[in-house]
């Protein structure tokens, strides 16, 4: 009987599309306000309070966040 690695090593893996960033909306449409939270504050002085801080906030009162500078650009 296989197992389930051997199952899943036996398939062939499909290569993923190249992901391309969507345009932006030329609409009027409407928006909510996202918490940013920018992890080049991660390693300053009180940086990692901060950013708990503002993750705490977004996930409660907003329930989304978005972040920035973590490591990766958007040609990688």
């Amino acid at each position: 009987m296989a197992t389930v690695t051997q199952t899943m090593n036996s398939v062939p893996a499909k290569e993923l599309p190249r992901y391309e960033q969507a345009v932006e909306s030329k609409h009027e449409l409407d928006w909510a306000d996202l918490v940013t939270l920018d992890l080049s504050k991660f390693d300053a002085p009180g940086g990692k309070q901060e950013l708990a801080s503002r993750l705490k906030d977004a996930v409660h009162k907003v329930g989304f966040f978005y972040i920035t500078n973590f490591g990766i650009d958007q040609e990688q």
